[in-house]
């Protein structure tokens, strides 16, 4: 087509609609991005319990760095990779709505290590020294790996699945 001598479409004529269409694709992304930085700003921008100096006190989800100790009570959103220490369960299970990762509504159960539910009493930490330590990110959502080691005693190990 763009050889005009053995074209029978002018060149002009089949570059405008693919240029159109190129463009028109390159603004919906565009919109969709701000959008989407836009929901990240006010989703950091929200409140959440975390432990620190011995309390619990109120930070913005942007000020969760990893290793941070979390409180979420009942039907609180939270947008982070959490690892369920304790419930206030005596069971150690707790359940969670994925519907922004991966669509589904109904609430998955969750079950705490059960050698890290006694640390938590009605959902107050009684007592937590220890390191955790976490494999490479999976691009499978429901996959982690690594160890959780609790005062020096054994490591546990984080397999999910």
């Amino acid at each position: 087509m763009s050889i005009p001598t053995i074209s029978p479409v002018n060149p002009v004529a089949a570059v405008f609609p693919f240029t159109f269409v190129i463009c028109l694709s390159l603004l919906k992304e565009a919109l969709e991005d701000r959008a989407r930085y836009l929901s990240d700003i006010e989703l950091n921008a929200s409140r959440c319990c975390k432990y620190e100096d011995g309390g619990w006190k109120k930070f913005e989800w942007r000020d969760v760095y990893v290793g941070d100790i979390i409180k979420v009570t009942k039907e609180e959103f939270f947008p982070a990779d959490l690892i369920l220490i304790g419930s206030s369960f005596e069971d150690g299970i707790a359940f969670i709505q994925t519907s922004s990762l991966d669509g589904e509504k109904n609430l998955k159960p969750r079950m705490s290590f059960k050698e890290t539910q006694p640390l938590v009493g009605r959902g107050e930490i009684m007592r937590i020294v220890g390191s955790m330590n976490l494999g490479a990110p999976d691009p499978d959502l429901y996959n982690a790996t690594g160890t959780i080691s609790i005062g020096g005693d054994s490591k546990l190990n984080i397999e999910t699945k």
